[in-house]
């Protein structure tokens, strides 16, 4: 989830000041289909993890799909998408070394 966040933001840097072409909006709707919401059992099972940005993100995400059109240009990358593209990478850390000690405890106790 967070590498998928990760390559959108880095593709809206790319894109900025080009117009929008097909490609982007197909991998904005990608990403907008697999991006679910985060259920309160995850929030609770990874309690170190900042869920904002995900949240940040995915309001980001449906501002996109609601209001970018082919052809549309991308003046300006906002302040908040470039603080994720700092927070997101902590975030998808975060849960690696989580599922990598959780991995190591399974194989412990099996």
């Amino acid at each position: 989830m967070a590498n998928l966040m990760l390559d959108h933001i880095q593709l809206v840097k790319k894109t900025q000041g080009q117009k929008i072409d097909i490609d982007y909006l197909v991998f904005l709707e990608h990403i907008a289909y697999n991006l679910d919401d985060i259920s309160e059992e995850t929030k609770a099972a990874f309690p170190e993890v900042d869920w904002t940005s995900v949240d940040q993100f995915r309001t980001f995400i449906t501002y996109e799909v609601q209001h970018f059109k082919l052809g549309d240009i991308i003046e300006t990358v906002s302040p908040e998408i470039l603080m994720l593209s700092h927070t997101l990478p902590l975030l998808r850390d975060k849960l690696m070394k989580r599922l990598e000690y959780t991995r190591k405890e399974y194989v412990k106790e099996n």
